[in-house]
């Protein structure tokens, strides 16, 4: 590293944290994609995953969460 050129605050913050790796390339370079952000939403509710399950009761339900 050069003596006379300022250190970057930025990347010094991204050393001190950990999240500095060697093929770094500056936030000018970085290519944002074209597709747009997909909203991905989960359905986790016990019928949903276990349509058998209706009938079972509520103390054979908890171990299967």
């Amino acid at each position: 590293m050069e003596e006379d050129k300022p250190i970057d605050p930025n990347l010094l913050k991204r050393m001190m944290m950990g999240d500095f790796s060697s093929a770094f390339s500056s936030p000018k370079e970085i290519k944002k994609s074209s597709s747009p952000k997909r909203k991905v939403e989960l359905d986790l509710h016990f019928d949903k995953l276990f349509p058998h399950g209706n009938s079972t009761p509520a103390n054979q339900r908890l171990p299967m969460q």
